[in-house]
């Protein structure tokens, strides 16, 4: 019993002083613990989250930087798409400018870690909102380039050829048509078709369907027009004892074809002729001017269509 008070008697001496040593010593181990601790830096995407009838109608900060303080084997390992950051917008029923708190969401490996000290920059932001529509856009396919010399671009169709957008109701009642990302027709010779990505044009404004559109695209050969002039007309199969005599001297022609044929195309000598076949007797006759042309060109004018020839007989 002596023993127990005598115990006692130390225990309860000088008793503030212990008990100041004691909180020092328990300061000095948080503080050890605390100062050991090992901190990360993520910069996070920044959602939104709405079930309601509003949504962002300008632009806001998209991306909030977010440390993490703990024990470095347990942070670490931590990866960004472990922490997400959002803005509930759901409570908010009229239109207007809010200023809105950041929270946060753990998953994965950032689960149960402890202790872990996070710190989210800026805590809130300022966000527009507008009520939340949704329309049907015509989709129009932007091309870029040119195809191979001599083919030029001619059609082209797109399936869908509308989509569904949604977003700020200010936006999307301005929005009159949507485009795909750029399509080239460098090199080609051939039709085409494939496939390319919607652009809405703004980040706040969404597909609510299909994100890409099908295309499909005419090449055709590019065609151009040539004029001759002052041609000398031809008399194909005249009688060798006639001779012939126009009313008219010479001619001219207008053909379209091909580009790579018609610039290099070389007319011949009997390029606008006429037939004598049916001439049997001397005398002056109405003929048909005939244009020699390869037949992947096409005549689109023969001037003059008619001429009178005066046959005789050569003198001997």
């Amino acid at each position: 019993m002596n023993s127990f008070k005598n115990f006692f008697k130390i225990l309860v001496k000088n008793w503030p002083e212990k008990v100041s040593c004691l909180t020092l010593a328990l300061f000095l181990f948080l503080f050890y613990k605390i100062s050991n601790l090992e901190q990360r830096y993520f910069s996070v995407p920044l959602r939104t989250e709405a079930s309601g009838a509003l949504t962002p109608a300008a632009p806001f900060l998209r991306n909030v930087k977010i440390s993490l303080k703990g024990e470095q084997n347990e942070i670490y390992p931590v990866l960004e798409e472990d922490i997400v950051s959002f803005i509930d917008l759901s409570s908010f029923e009229e239109e207007g400018e809010y200023t809105v708190p950041v929270k946060t969401r753990l998953s994965g490996i950032a689960v149960g870690i402890d202790p872990l000290e996070m710190i989210v920059d800026p805590p809130e932001v300022t966000v527009k909102l507008e009520r939340k529509m949704t329309k049907t856009l015509p989709v129009s396919v932007v091309f870029t380039g040119f195809p191979s010399e001599g083919y030029e671009f001619e059609s082209s169709a797109v399936n869908p050829p509308a989509v569904e957008v949604t977003g700020p109701r200010s936006l999307i009642e301005n929005m009159t048509e949507l485009k795909t990302e750029p399509v080239s027709l460098a090199g080609w010779n051939t039709d085409f078709d494939g496939s390319a990505d919607v652009i809405t044009g703004n980040e706040l404004v969404s597909l609510t369907g299909l994100s890409k559109v099908s295309y499909r695209v005419i090449i055709n050969q590019a065609t151009s027009e040539r004029k001759f002039e002052n041609i000398n007309f031809s008399f194909l199969f005249l009688n060798p004892d006639f001779e012939a005599e126009s009313s008219v001297e010479n001619g001219s022609l207008r053909i379209i074809g091909p580009d790579l044929g018609l610039n290099a195309w070389l007319p011949p000598p009997d390029l606008l002729s006429v037939s004598c076949t049916e001439i049997t007797e001397p005398g002056e006759y109405t003929l048909k001017v005939q244009a020699n042309v390869p037949p992947q060109f096409t005549v689109l004018q023969v001037d003059p269509e008619e001429i009178t020839v005066t046959f005789r007989e050569k003198e001997e």
